[in-house]
C-alpha cells in the first residue's frame, strides 16, 4: 500500500509533554516544538518564547520571540502581542501543525484582548494557566492543557469541573472531543 503524503499527514501522531511551567514538548510529524524552555536540557526545531525580558537576548534562528508570521519545517507559527509591561515582551501564538491549531497563553498574569483571541480563531488545543480559564469560553477549544499550576485540585477548582490527569497526551486530529475536555499533564 502506497501512502500520498496527505494521508500520511492525517496518521501522524502527537505527543505532547509538559515539563512545569510554561515549557511544554509538541512532537509531530518528525518536528518538536518547544514552549518557554527553562534551561538548554531538550532541543527543539522550533522554540517559542512567549515572555522575553527586554532587552532581548540573543536570539537563534529557531527560537521565536515577539508577534509576527513564521514558518519553520513546515509549522505555521503567528504571534500576537499580549498583556505586557515595560520590563517584558508577551506573546501569545498559534500553531498549525499536522492539520491541528494549537494555541500557547504563555504569562499567566493576563487574558489577552477580544481583538486577539478573535484573531486567534478556531483552537483545538489550548495552553493556559487556571488563572486564564474565562478564555476557554471565547475561543472554545476541543482540548485545554494547563500550565503554570502546582495541583490538579487547584487546576479542577479553576475550571469548576473533574479533570483527566496523564502522563502525557499523544492524539490525532481525527481523534479530537466534540466538546472541550480539560487534560491536565503530569509534571515530566
Amino acid at each position: 500500500m502506497h501512502l500520498t503524503q496527505k494521508s500520511a499527514k492525517l496518521l501522524s501522531i502527537m505527543v505532547i509533554n509538559w515539563y512545569g511551567n510554561g515549557c511544554f514538548k509538541v512532537t509531530s510529524g518528525g518536528v518538536t516544538i518547544l514552549t518557554d524552555p527553562e534551561n538548554n536540557r531538550f532541543k527543539g526545531d522550533v522554540v517559542l518564547k512567549t515572555s522575553q525580558s527586554i532587552p532581548l537576548e540573543e536570539r537563534y534562528p529557531e527560537v521565536i520571540v515577539g508577534p509576527g508570521e513564521y514558518e519553520i519545517k513546515g509549522v505555521e507559527i503567528y504571534g500576537h502581542p499580549a498583556p505586557t509591561d515595560e520590563k517584558s515582551l508577551n506573546t501569545v501564538y498559534l500553531v498549525k501543525v499536522e492539520d491541528m491549531r494549537l494555541c500557547f497563553f504563555g504569562n499567566p498574569k493576563a487574558i489577552p484582548d477580544g481583538d486577539t483571541l478573535e484573531k486567534l480563531g478556531e483552537v483545538d488545543i489550548l495552553f493556559l494557566a487556571p488563572s486564564q480559564a474565562a478564555a476557554v469560553k471565547q475561543l472554545d477549544p476541543k482540548i485545554v492543557v494547563p500550565a503554570f499550576f502546582k495541583t490538579v485540585k487547584e487546576v479542577a477548582k479553576e475550571f469548576d469541573q473533574k479533570i483527566e490527569e496523564q502522563e502525557h497526551l499523544t492524539i490525532k486530529q481525527k481523534e479530537l472531543p466534540t466538546a472541550t475536555k480539560i487534560i491536565a499533564l503530569k509534571n515530566a
